[in-house]
C-alpha cells in the first residue's frame, strides 16, 4: 500500500476512536442539566453507567465470534452507527428508561469499536506507535465533547447538544463507509499474510492460565487508570483541603498527560520493544504515585498520566507476540472488555474502601495495583521467552 493510502487508512481509524468516545464525555457533562429537566435523582446516573459498561464489556469479549460473520473494519463500522442511534435516541428520549437505553446502546457500540480497531492495527502493523496514537485519539473524544455539550447546553439545552454529537458520529460513519467502498482496509488482508509466513517459527503461549493472566492485566490496569481520574480530586478536596477548582486542575493535568504521552510514545514505539515501554510506563507512574502520596503536586499528577499512557497500547500489541495469531481477535475482545469491567467493578468499590480507611489509602492502593501488574507481566514475559521466541 503506498504511503498516502496508508496515511488515508490510519485518519479513518483514528477518526473511529475519537467517535467512539464521544459518548463518555457528554454523559458526564449533560448530566446535570438532564438530571434538572427530567427530575431525576443522582443515583440513577449509575443506572447509565452499569447500562453502559455492562453492554461495553459484553460485546467486546465475543469480538472473536463476530468475526465469524464481519470483517473487523465493518464490525467497526457497525459499532459507529450504533453509537450514532445511541446518542439520537438520547437527545429524543421523552423518558429516563429511553436514556438508559441509549446509553446501553453506546456501550455496544463502543464495544464493537474499541475492540475491533484495537484488534485491527495489532494484527496489521509491526509496531506498537499506532494502537499508542490510536487510544490517544480515544482519548481526545471525552475531552472534546464536554466542550460542545457546555457550548450546545448553553445555546439550546442538552437535547441539541446530543444532536450536534450525533450529527459529527454520523458523519465518521459516512466517512468510514466510503473507505470501505474504495478498499483502504485491505492492508490488513495482505499484512496478516506476511506476518503469518514470518512467525510460523515462533511458539506461543497455549495454557489457559497464562490467557487468564493476561486478560487479568487488563482487569487491573483499567481499575487503577479509571480510580486515578475519578478519585483523585475527591482525595484532593476532602482529605487535603484543596480547592476544587485546583484539585480539578490535577485530573484534567492527569487526562491530558495521558492523551499527550501516548501521542508523545507513539513516535518511539517502532525503537523500542512493547514490554520495555510498559516497564518505563508502570516505573514512571509508581514515581509520581509517590510523590503523590507525600506532597500535592501537579508533576507527580502529570507522571502518573505519561506512566499509565504506553500500558495499554503496549499490551494490547505485545499480545500478538505472545499468543497464537488464530486467538489474537479473540483476546483483543476479552482484554478490552477486561479493561472496562476493572475500570467499573474496581473504581467503584474504592468508594466504600476509601470512606471506611481513608481517602489517602488511594495512592497506597494504586501503588499496590501497579507492582502487582508490573509483576504479573514479568511472569508472562518469562513464560514468553521460555516458549522459545524474544
Amino acid at each position: 500500500m503506498k504511503r498516502k493510502h496508508m496515511f488515508m487508512l490510519l485518519a479513518v481509524v483514528y477518526l473511529s476512536s475519537f467517535a467512539s468516545g464521544l459518548p463518555t464525555g457528554a454523559f458526564a457533562s449533560a448530566w446535570p442539566d438532564k438530571m434538572a429537566y427530567m427530575g431525576l435523582l443522582i443515583e440513577q446516573a449509575s443506572l447509565m453507567l452499569i447500562a453502559n459498561t455492562a453492554l461495553y464489556a459484553l460485546t467486546s469479549s465475543q469480538l472473536g465470534k463476530f468475526t465469524r460473520f464481519l470483517k473487523l473494519e465493518a464490525i467497526d463500522l457497525l459499532g459507529i452507527v450504533v453509537i450514532a442511534v445511541s446518542l439520537l435516541m438520547i437527545a429524543l428520549s421523552p423518558n429516563f428508561t429511553v436514556v438508559v437505553i441509549g446509553a446501553a446502546l453506546a456501550g455496544i457500540g463502543g464495544g464493537l469499536v474499541d475492540s475491533s480497531l484495537n484488534a485491527y492495527l495489532a494484527k496489521s502493523f509491526s509496531s506498537a506507535r499506532y494502537l499508542n496514537w490510536l487510544n490517544a485519539f480515544w482519548g481526545l473524544g471525552p475531552t472534546v465533547a464536554p466542550i460542545i455539550m457546555v457550548r450546545m447546553i448553553a445555546l439550546s439545552g442538552w437535547r441539541a447538544g446530543y444532536v450536534a454529537l450525533a450529527g459529527i458520529v454520523g458523519v465518521s460513519a459516512v466517512i468510514v463507509l466510503v473507505s470501505l467502498r474504495v478498499g483502504l482496509w485491505e492492508r490488513e488482508e495482505r499484512l496478516q499474510e506476511e506476518k503469518t509466513e514470518a512467525n510460523q517459527k515462533k511458539r506461543y503461549l497455549t495454557k489457559k492460565r497464562h490467557e487468564v493472566m493476561e486478560v487479568g492485566l487488563f482487569f487491573l490496569y483499567g481499575g487503577m487508570e479509571t480510580s486515578m481520574g475519578f478519585w483523585l480530586a475527591t482525595v484532593l478536596v476532602g482529605s487535603r483541603g484543596m480547592a476544587s477548582t485546583t484539585a480539578g486542575m490535577f485530573t484534567a493535568c492527569f487526562y491530558g498527560a495521558t492523551v499527550g504521552g501516548r501521542l508523545l510514545f507513539g513516535t518511539v514505539a517502532n525503537r523500542v520493544r512493547d514490554i520495555t515501554m510498559v516497564r518505563f510506563g508502570i516505573a514512571l507512574s509508581i514515581v509520581g504515585l509517590v510523590i503523590l502520596l507525600r506532597m500535592d503536586s501537579l508533576i507527580g499528577a502529570v507522571l502518573v498520566g505519561l506512566g499509565f499512557a504506553p500500558i495499554f497500547p503496549c499490551l494490547i500489541h505485545d499480545t500478538a507476540n505472545r499468543f497464537n495469531p488464530q486467538i489474537l481477535t479473540r483476546m483483543v475482545g476479552h482484554e478490552v472488555a477486561a479493561y472496562g469491567v476493572g475500570a467499573a467493578i474496581l473504581s467503584s468499590l474504592k468508594g466504600p474502601l476509601l470512606s471506611h480507611i481513608s481517602l489517602e489509602a488511594l495512592f497506597p492502593i494504586l501503588l499496590g495495583m501497579a507492582v502487582l501488574i508490573c509483576l504479573m507481566n514479568e511472569m508472562l514475559e518469562r513464560s514468553a521467552k521460555g516458549q522459545g521466541h524474544l
